[in-house]
């Protein structure tokens, strides 16, 4: 498979732009497999496109505030996960079921990355959203089909209200334990290690 088109289809997503629909009365639906077949042919090289439960998505190029968020970070990731076994992706997609495709800004992930493909739920230790624009779609859509994925850790980092929300213990579509932690206070990484943003 073409490892730019996989890139195309899973760059860091922001907010929605629009929903494909073939004749503006009803959403054509598409299966994981056929998106994929679609990225590795070039459907997607001049956009960013996300399968929401079979229908497919173009999101907004991300904002400035966040990029910068964004490589904050994964820098401070880098730093805070030395010795965890794990390893840290930036701008990944994840194969959520027959018919969801989402992307995450930051992940961390357990064993090694391949060239290309998706992520499988299970792989993911932590996945996180940079939202400047999309708070509700990271705190909704997004965290209910990260949940049922089983996808252990969950942060969604609100550039606003300079604020982490921080989930765990996934349960159904939601997660059992949330909390609220500020910039600049210590965030606990799975398989040990703190980190700070701000």
């Amino acid at each position: 498979m073409n490892p730019m088109a996989i890139h195309a289809s899973s760059i860091a997503m922001n907010r929605p732009r629009e929903r494909f629909h073939h004749d503006g009365t009803a959403p054509a639906r598409f299966t994981t497999a056929e998106f994929l077949r679609m990225a590795d042919l070039g459907a997607f090289e001049d956009m960013t496109v996300e399968l929401d439960h079979g229908e497919l998505v173009r999101m907004n190029p991300p904002h400035g505030g966040h990029g910068a968020m964004q490589a904050q970070v994964i820098a401070v990731l880098s730093q805070g996960m030395t010795g965890s076994g794990l390893t840290l992706s930036g701008e990944v997609g994840i194969m959520l079921g027959t018919d969801t495709v989402r992307a995450v800004d930051a992940a961390l992930v357990a064993g090694a990355i391949e060239e290309t493909g998706l992520l499988q739920p299970e792989q993911v230790r932590l996945a996180i959203e940079i939202s400047d624009s999309t708070l509700d779609r990271d705190l909704g859509e997004k965290l209910r089909d990260y949940a049922a994925a089983g996808i252990a850790h969950y942060w969604v980092v609100d550039v606003k209200a300079r604020v982490v929300h921080v989930m765990a213990a996934p349960g159904g579509e939601a997660y059992d334990e949330r909390t609220v932690v500020r910039f600049g206070e210590p965030l606990a990484l799975p398989g040990g290690g703190t980190v700070v943003l701000g």
